[in-house]
């Protein structure tokens, strides 16, 4: 794994994240 890579998995991750407090926050 490049750390490129590494960046974009923790950017994807951040994102995901961020989506589901959203959801959780406007039911």
């Amino acid at each position: 794994l490049t750390e490129r890579q590494v960046k974009i998995w923790f950017q994807n991750r951040r994102m995901k994240m961020k989506k589901q407090n959203r959801a959780q926050n406007y039911p």
